[in-house]
């Protein structure tokens, strides 16, 4: 009986799997679709190498938020005598917000110095937003590619990753699952393709929006859902571990550094206490609270604190605040315990917290190997910070790394690997002092304008949630802005000119190096030389030709040195990429009315205006694009530019063109 009903499921089963296959092969051979592997072969100045494949996180956000990870290149088979490492993990290791400057490329020039007899390919696999489980996918494909390490710096995304709790919020989660399932298949992707632009026409297209994405979703520390994560977390963990051993291939495992003493909690579970509903009475509660602290009252200050409500029931904000008049009395212990409790106490978890860590040390253990390395990052944070309490100092925000944290991170990569339980070797290494960050600045050109730039890059991510929520926003942006202030001379004529001769040498000291190639065409288009700038591109491009980043750039200098027509063929290939990016689609609608190709401006603009309603730069080439079409073209051009008026009143052009049309 059994076996009878097993064949007429067979029979009713069969034909339907045996269509699907046939379609998908038909799919494949057609072209439709895309590869879902980290890296693809492609051919590169007349040779084959690996490439980063720019569809790999499509299964994983959906092609609405995918998130690139920083273009490589290799040869494959890996050249003989190369020594190539492999950096993985998510934005933090990936050297947001420039990985001109990450702990990959600090490992550029701190592993040669170690080992100088080795010749080090250092290749940065991280990306922003991913979680252990895409980190364990990505591993899987680069021991493809011959490496001879793997550094793991992860931990941030565990709640807040495509495979955590957070992705989806509590609900949604399996649908979400079902979905990354299907686009690993081209079948699957054509069918998305069509939701999506149905989504589209019906104006319920989600964009990327980073950490704002993932507000009201908190956990409390008893959340059992958190159990789960740390599971997972360290399931992964080991068989990236398992991995690497199957390939023969050492590992770095790192420990996660956080903003402890500059980065108040995100989510607190007694934020009553301390914020929204009494904003006057929190706000004058740490100032009489710090003020004691600042004049010796400590036990005063605490007991202000505990007046409040925390003594008995901690919160994440009551925590942070303790930290802080505890610091201020140098009792430094203490007020690091705070600190790391108020981290483990954020409900919005966007830090990696105490158990993650633990994890980390735990899995290093476990392994029992001399080919793992530990690189306890965390314990070196605390012991350079000045106070022990790593901050502002070595983060942007919450983890993103600056030059100095970076520093921190990428030397404790290298004594890791010095160290007595390490057995990888590069060969003989150096009696030598590794290089101070100076000479790391002047290899990576930092420049002024580089500083500035990330500053402004900072400024504009603090004017946004969940950064917005956090105790003492307000006073920490105005630090920011005057911090700028300080820094203004440092873009001014003479500024971008200094920062132009050193990145300008830094390409010709170093012509492989794509990254100075980039930045040198970034400050050249801000100096107005678009020309300067296009050649700098074309050499990016020629290294890396699935950095959309420069491909975009390319085209805005093409349509501003008059030549529209070659900037819509560098905009038609970054929508093949970002199909529903709003930016790309406005970027190939302006070219293509710049053109003189204004019919075929509207699809494009159009598109872009689902995206982003109010999109300003679309809406007035949209106008410009059916001005002239006929005279519901124009009654629509007519519309157009008064939405822009709207928006933006001073808008000159908008207003000429509407006086103009309106005259007709």
């Amino acid at each position: 009986m059994t076996r009878r009903w097993f064949f007429r499921l067979f029979a009713l089963v069969a034909p339907v799997l045996i269509l699907v296959a046939v379609v998908e092969g038909g799919l494949r051979l057609a072209g439709v679709g895309h590869p879902s592997a980290f890296w693809v072969p492609s051919r590169v100045g007349g040779r084959v190498l690996a490439v980063d494949n720019p569809y790999f996180t499509w299964p994983i956000f959906g092609p609405r938020r995918a998130r690139p990870a920083t273009p490589f290149a290799l040869e494959n088979p890996k050249p003989e005598g190369v020594t190539r490492v492999f950096v993985l993990g998510g934005s933090a290791a990936q050297g947001d917000p420039d990985p001109s400057f990450s702990m990959a490329r600090f490992l550029e020039v701190l592993l040669p110095a170690a080992w100088p007899d080795s010749d080090f390919e250092i290749v940065n696999t991280a990306i922003t937003a991913v979680d252990s489980t895409v980190i364990r996918m990505v591993a899987a494909d680069v021991v493809e590619l011959e490496p001879d390490l793997l550094v793991v710096y992860a931990g941030n995304n565990e709640v807040v990753g495509p495979f955590g709790p957070a992705a989806g919020g509590r609900t949604g989660r399996m649908a979400s699952a079902i979905r990354r399932g299907m686009l690993r298949f081209r079948l699957g992707q054509a069918v998305a393709r069509l939701a999506d632009n149905a989504d589209l026409r019906r104006g319920k297209m989600e964009q990327w929006q980073g950490m704002e994405a993932f507000l009201g979703l908190e956990l409390a520390p008893s959340d059992p859902v958190l159990g789960k994560v740390q599971e997972r977390f360290a399931g992964n963990l080991s068989a990236i571990l398992d991995l690497a051993e199957d390939a023969g291939v050492p590992v770095v495992l790192c420990t996660v550094g956080v903003n402890l003493a500059d980065s108040p909690p995100f989510g607190s579970g007694g934020r009553t206490a301390l914020s929204g509903a009494q904003p006057e009475a929190r706000d004058r509660l740490i100032g009489e609270a710090m003020r004691a602290a600042l004049t010796g009252e400590t036990d005063r200050a605490l007991r202000l604190l505990g007046e409040f409500g925390g003594i008995s029931n901690p919160s994440a904000d009551i925590e942070f605040v303790r930290g802080r008049i505890l610091l201020a009395a140098g009792r430094q212990p203490e007020a690091l315990m705070a600190f790391r409790l108020s981290r483990d106490l954020d409900t919005l978890r966007f830090r990696a917290d105490s158990s993650i860590n633990r994890i980390i040390r735990e899995v290093f253990e476990q392994a029992d190997d001399t080919s793992v390395v530990l690189a306890d990052v965390e314990k070196a944070m605390e012991g350079a910070a000045v106070d022990g309490v790593p901050g502002r100092r070595f983060f942007y925000e919450h983890v993103h790394l600056t030059f100095e944290g970076t520093s921190v991170v990428a030397r404790e990569i290298i004594r890791a690997l010095a160290g007595g339980r390490s057995s990888v070797s590069f060969g003989d290494h150096s009696a030598q002092e590794l290089p101070d960050d100076s000479v790391i600045a002047h290899r990576l050109a930092l420049t002024g304008w580089s500083t500035v730039r990330l500053g402004s890059e900072l400024l504009e991510r603090m004017k946004r949630a969940p950064f917005t929520e956090q105790l003492g926003h307000e006073a920490t942006v105005r630090a920011i802005e005057e911090d700028l202030r300080k820094r203004a001379p440092l873009v001014g004529p003479e500024g971008l000119i200094r920062g132009r001769k050193t990145l300008s040498q830094a390409v010709k000291d170093h012509p492989d190096d794509w990254f100075h190639a980039y930045n040198l065409a970034l400050l050249l288009r801000q100096l107005g030389d678009n020309k300067g700038a296009i050649r700098q591109l074309r050499t990016v491009l020629g290294l890396r030709p699935t950095f959309s980043m420069a491909r975009r750039e390319l085209g805005r200098a093409l349509l501003r040195t008059g030549r529209p027509e070659a900037a819509v063929t560098a905009f038609r290939r970054i929508v093949g990429l970002h199909p529903f990016s709003a930016e790309a689609l406005t970027d190939l609608g302006v070219a293509l009315v710049v053109a003189e190709q204004r019919g075929d401006a509207v699809g494009p603009l159009e598109k872009a205006l689902k995206l982003e309603p109010e999109n300003i730069t679309a809406l007035y080439h949209l106008a410009l694009a059916q001005a002239s079409a006929d005279e519901a073209g124009r009654l629509l051009a007519i519309e157009h530019l008064q939405a822009v008026l709207a928006l933006e009143p001073e808008h000159r052009d908008a207003a000429k063109v509407l006086r103009a049309l309106e005259g007709q």
